[in-house]
């Protein structure tokens, strides 16, 4: 492979980074605090009706979670065959599953490019790919 200039800057990378993670620990906060008032009874009538609107809510996600996560784990499976197994597919089938790999396979690391902020060799990224998501 030949190395190429980074179109993005070293900030908007740095930026990009920390927004993500500072949103996936909120959302882990919100959940956290959210299971903790589970037991609190609501007596305010704007808070009762929020509280129905929410376990409205959770309902239909403990509802259509289990297949949501069938149906990505097959899709992100699929396209990975051709790649994996050197297959040739037929141009449209290909098109398509390169269209939904963009949406069930978010590689954030290709995201933030870290060979822009520093000078990386493959075992860092290596390290950076096997440490990152503990």
């Amino acid at each position: 492979m030949q190395c190429k200039k980074c179109d993005g800057s070293t900030t908007t990378t740095i930026v990009a980074g920390v927004s993500i993670f500072a949103a996936v620990v909120g959302l882990f906060v919100c959940r956290l605090f959210r299971a903790k008032g589970r037991g609190v009874k609501v007596e305010d009538a704007d808070r009762a009706e929020e509280a129905s609107q929410i376990g409205v809510f959770a309902e239909l996600v403990a509802k259509y979670q289990p297949p949501a996560k069938i149906i990505l784990s097959y899709y992100q499976i699929v396209c990975g065959l051709g790649f994996v197994y050197d297959l040739r597919f037929p141009k449209l089938f290909t098109n398509a599953i390169n269209w939904v790999s963009t949406v069930v396979n978010l590689d954030f690391v290709s995201f933030m490019p870290l060979g822009c902020m520093a000078e990386t060799s493959f075992h860092h990224s290596l390290l950076g790919y096997t440490l990152g998501p503990m």
